[in-house]
């Protein structure tokens, strides 16, 4: 097949043609979904042979001028040359032969008397309308194909250029979060944990926040999913255990009873091999009481390497720390697996709490969830509280304690030693 050196002839060639006779043309990058699983199950030479059935097929889609190009691995390019000066013919055109390109990959493919069913994701960029240079071409294929796989896969999708304004935006984001490490940029707030019988304080949860240089305080949910993406999320989460262990070192010499500690943990974070080593060195370090610190984690841990994660958990959990689930319910909840974790705490997360008092189903979840937490002797607490009416109901269901706005919004340490603790 054509390589990627006559495929830029072609594009170079086209891309002065199309300037001269008013043509739209397009370049379709197809890279197929889950290819490494044939590799993986049946060798390289299966692989081989499943890229050259794949090569033919759409070789056979294809009539002249139109070029089909393999460019690596198992990335394919079509280029589609003079479709039509009318763009919505065009569209049509190109829609068209991508759906024959999707269904002629997806069709059964048997190798060794092994059955085999594989499909692709389809970047489409036209040109010259959204691109003048073969490497600005392949540049914004590859960005469509990524947004591709991003849908689902075995899916097309048309470049358009907020696409790359977004990934822009994100490298100058990843970029400025090195920055804010080696700066020392960011904060914690504490938003108050509290007894709804008592109105007691039980703990305060840690909440990283990004003060950049301009003085604009940035949410965690403007950087924290780019930060997992980047992992950059290792780094930050370390930052965060040493300003709690600080805090907490600080606050022990002035008050006599603290309150836990609550540090969100991603799951990337459990998955490095130096994070429990480097909880326990910091532990020692500022000579902190273990069980004032609570490690709360999300759901999905349930579906990554669970054994593994179970180990890791262990092994926290005999440093003495308290360990807690966030968000149960929302995602990958599982019972198996949830009774091999070692927790202390399951937190009802406030996508149910918000409408507790008024859907029927989203209340007999929350009912089911707390009785599930008494059958497995954990504690309970419920997030996103905004009013004494789900407070109410919460308590007659058997869950005591919340944080939320109805309570308290997170706020500097010196707010809290203000409005909450005693010396």
């Amino acid at each position: 097949m054509p390589n990627r050196l006559l495929l830029k002839q072609s594009i170079d060639a086209a891309l002065e043609n199309t300037a001269l006779d008013g043509f739209i043309g397009a370049v379709l990058f197809i890279d197929l979904d889950s290819f490494k699983n044939v590799n993986d199950s049946l060798g390289h030479a299966a692989g081989d042979e499943l890229l050259k059935i794949v090569c033919s097929r759409l070789t056979k889609l294809t009539k002249e001028p139109d070029l089909v190009a393999r460019i690596g691995g198992d990335e394919f390019i079509i280029q589609l040359k003079d479709i039509s000066t009318e763009m919505s013919e065009a569209l049509q055109i190109i829609q068209s032969v991508t759906e024959s390109v999707l269904k002629t990959i997806s069709k059964k493919i048997t190798i060794e008397q092994s059955d085999f069913y594989i499909s692709a994701s389809i970047g489409i960029v036209l040109y010259p309308n959204n691109a003048d240079s073969f490497k600005l071409l392949m540049k914004r294929a590859d960005i469509a194909m990524y947004q591709a796989k991003s849908h689902g896969k075995n899916c097309s999708v048309v470049f358009k250029q907020q696409m790359e304004n977004v990934i822009l935006e994100k490298h100058k984001m990843i970029s400025n979060l090195y920055k804010a490490l080696e700066k020392s940029e960011f904060i914690l707030d504490y938003q108050p944990q509290i007894n709804g019988k008592n109105n007691q304080l039980v703990g305060l949860e840690a909440l990283v926040r990004w003060r950049s240089p301009n003085g604009q305080t940035i949410q965690p949910n403007e950087f924290i999913t780019i930060a997992e993406e980047s992992g950059l999320i290792i780094p930050i989460g370390y930052w965060v255990i040493d300003a709690v262990c600080i805090q907490i070192k600080s606050w022990i010499s002035h008050f006599p009873i603290l309150p836990y500690i609550t540090i969100n943990v991603s799951v990337l974070q459990i998955q490095d091999v130096d994070f429990v080593k480097n909880l326990s060195q910091k532990l020692k370090l500022y000579d902190i009481p273990a069980h004032l610190i609570e490690l709360e984690v999300t759901e999905s841990i349930m579906i990554t390497e669970i054994d593994e994660t179970v180990k890791t958990l262990k092994k926290l959990k005999t440093l003495g720390v308290k360990l807690s689930i966030d968000d149960f319910g929302t995602g990958y909840s599982s019972l198996n697996y949830l009774k091999k974790l070692p927790l202390d705490k399951l937190k009802i997360d406030y996508s149910f709490v918000k409408d507790i008092t008024i859907d029927i189903e989203t209340k007999t979840i929350v009912k089911a969830i707390i009785a599930m937490t008494k059958e497995l002797d954990l504690e309970v607490i419920a997030e996103g509280v905004e009013n004494e009416e789900q407070v109410q109901l919460l308590m007659q269901m058997g869950c005591n304690n919340f944080q939320g706005f109805y309570y308290d919004k997170p706020n500097s340490p010196a707010y809290i030693e203000k409005n909450y603790f005693k010396k």
